[in-house]
């Protein structure tokens, strides 16, 4: 038990270590350079998630994390090639973080994965974030509704109603800072930011009333309702301000 168990991944440890090490130090007395070095972390993330494929069949759920750490091992690259290495400037940047967050999108559609589908919504609304430090809002409306369109799909294909629940609170959110935001800067009149925010909020409503059927005894039913009155409120405030309590209740 010792010497085939123990000792055996102690030995594996420290081999990973030194590996660790002399990489180190390599990059350290520059013998790898910064485009070497990001060639080497795709090849390592292409590595686990093609292992992960091959594997992916097993009654275990190891391929899938195999697949899982080397998609998120890819967006740390890209982030990491940007923001530290300078090897290509933001807009390809944003560009590779939309393609694998579609990636992952279509993989929870093959495999009817919620946690790729959440993989995906959370590096697409990050891209759809990216370009809010150059004033991009306009970039950052459409990337944000291509990830909402594909999630609310592939959540009503597979019946995910709270999932498609969750979609509208975080996107809703993420659509209303942007419109604030923008409005210090005169990006967008007034109806235009209601028509933006309403449309948003509707494609995941569109979609749980899609896959929702009523059923007295279902307690999900009170999303459409819910969301419906919350979409009107956030049209009012951001359409007059801050409303009077009185003047919120009675509307």
């Amino acid at each position: 038990m010792l010497g085939s168990v123990v000792l055996t991944r102690v030995g594996i440890g420290f081999v990973l270590l030194a590996i660790l090490y002399f990489v180190a130090l390599a990059i350290q007395s520059g013998w790898i350079t910064l485009a070497a070095q990001f060639a080497g972390e795709l090849a390592v993330c292409a590595g686990l998630i093609v292992f992960g494929l091959l594997k992916i069949n097993d009654r275990t759920d190891f391929g899938h994390v195999m697949i899982g750490g080397g998609s998120c091992g890819l967006y740390l690259s890209f982030a990491g090639a940007h923001v530290y290495k300078g090897l290509y400037n933001g807009e390809t940047f944003v560009l590779l973080f939309l393609a694998l967050s579609v990636a992952n999108l279509g993989f929870s559609w093959w495999r009817s994965s919620k946690t790729f589908w959440v993989i995906g919504i959370v590096g697409g609304l990050v891209s759809a974030a990216l370009p809010l430090d150059r004033g991009g809002y306009a970039a950052s409306l459409i990337l944000t509704g291509v990830i909402v369109v594909a999630a609310t799909i592939l959540a009503g294909k597979f019946n995910w109603l709270k999932a498609i629940a969750a979609l509208w609170a975080i996107s809703s959110c993420f659509v209303a800072y942007v419109l604030v935001d923008s409005s210090y800067k005169d990006i967008f009149t007034v109806p235009a930011s209601l028509a933006i925010f309403v449309a948003f909020s509707f494609v995941p409503i569109a979609g749980y009333a899609w896959r929702f059927i009523a059923n007295k005894f279902d307690p999900e039913g009170w999303f459409l309702m819910t969301a419906s009155v919350l979409t009107a409120l956030a049209v009012l405030v951001i359409a007059e301000g801050p409303l009077p309590l009185p003047h919120s209740v009675t509307i």
